[in-house]
């Protein structure tokens, strides 16, 4: 392993050894942070409230980062195979796994953002006004969107499946013949390269993008209508000045991570469709670009977490009942056993003095 990792350095650019550490960073935060998720998210989900009206975050929202979080932790274990064959210059795992690599892609490049999509619905929907278009939205438009999401999840995942191979990539000629190393590459025949790369940007990013920016940006819009609406003055100055502006911010910042992490991705991945050749220096962006959308899916399960105060309180509160919980049956058994114990203690008292003073008879 040395030997490879000397060559390694020896033989690539400051960029690419740059761009593998970044990448073993996003691994080993990625892996912590969402560690941390499941803890959180989990025990709110095994153990918290059922009923809506007693607790204080949506049960939605917290099953969404739940599988994102999961999602992430399976991307980034497939990013620890691609990892190793940018070190070691070839797929060394055989093509069963390289079809499980790219098919774990697809849930980097569509199942997390379409979590996305109905986390931000779900705000949405938290402080609408009126509940008809939500009720309409439920009951026609929700599941004519998650059966089309679905579908084309799984459609593009069997063309994954099936157009995913190792090959093997002349290198140089040598004296013994041409070297060559095996590559892991996702390689659909001519003409249908770009139907596929038509339906994932539409679906993976178009539709996306709209729904994840409509949803977000009229949440700040919908709560300041929603406070002036009462005739409470002072209450909705008071929300104008601290909370909207917060949540405008908040909102801004998810919308504009998800851009910019998202936006360059697909324009390399359309540039790279229709182009036979990248000169270097584009290689070099490109492989940079490339962990935008794994940075993005690795910070948003953790950021989400961390800035709802919901689930943390929800997740404070469990722990707090069950700590008092167990400790009333510590309490208990204590109890329990100092009376058996005083209660043996008793009776062998009681023994020693009947031995000591023998009835005569």
């Amino acid at each position: 392993m040395r030997g490879i990792l000397a060559e390694f350095l020896e033989q690539r650019s400051g960029i690419e050894v740059g761009i593998v550490i970044a990448y073993l960073l996003i691994i080993t935060i990625g892996a912590f942070g969402n560690l941390w998720v499941a803890w959180k998210c989990g025990v709110v989900l095994m153990f918290g409230r059922r009923q809506r009206q007693s607790t204080s975050v949506t049960r939605g929202i917290v099953v969404c980062i739940f599988i994102i979080c999961l999602s992430d932790i399976i991307v980034l274990s497939a990013l620890a195979f691609m990892v190793d064959m940018k070190i070691t210059g070839g797929w060394r795992f055989g093509e069963v796994i390289c079809r499980l690599f790219y098919m774990i892609e697809m849930l980097n490049k569509f199942v997390i953002p379409l979590c996305l999509v109905h986390i931000s619905r779900l705000s949405f929907n938290s402080v609408k006004i009126t509940r008809e278009s939500t009720h309409r939205f439920h009951s026609f438009l929700l599941p004519t969107f998650n059966f089309v999401a679905i579908a084309t999840v799984f459609g593009l995942s069997g063309y994954v499946l099936l157009f995913s191979k190792t090959l093997d990539i002349p290198l140089r000629r040598s004296r013994s013949g041409i070297v060559s190393t095996k590559m892991c590459l996702f390689n659909p025949p001519s003409g249908h390269d770009l139907i596929f790369n038509g339906v994932a940007f539409l679906v993976g990013y178009v539709v996306t993008s709209l729904a994840y920016i409509y949803f977000y940006a009229s949440v700040p819009l919908l709560l300041k209508r929603k406070i002036s609406s009462n005739n409470s003055p002072g209450a909705f100055h008071q929300l104008k000045d601290s909370n909207i502006v917060r949540i405008k911010y908040t909102v801004t910042s998810f919308v504009a991570i998800y851009l910019i992490c998202w936006t360059p991705y697909w324009a390399l991945f359309w540039l790279a469709s229709l182009t036979d050749h990248f000169p270097r220096w584009l290689v070099m962006i490109s492989m940079l670009v490339h962990t935008l959308p794994y940075l993005s899916c690795t910070a948003y399960p953790i950021v989400l977490t961390a800035m709802n105060r919901g689930i943390q309180n929800e997740h404070a509160s469990i722990l707090s009942f069950h700590k008092k919980k167990f400790s009333t049956i510590r309490e208990g058994a204590m109890q329990t056993f100092s009376a058996h114990v005083g209660m043996l203690n008793s009776i062998w008292a009681k023994a020693e003095n009947e031995n000591l003073n023998p009835v005569s008879v």
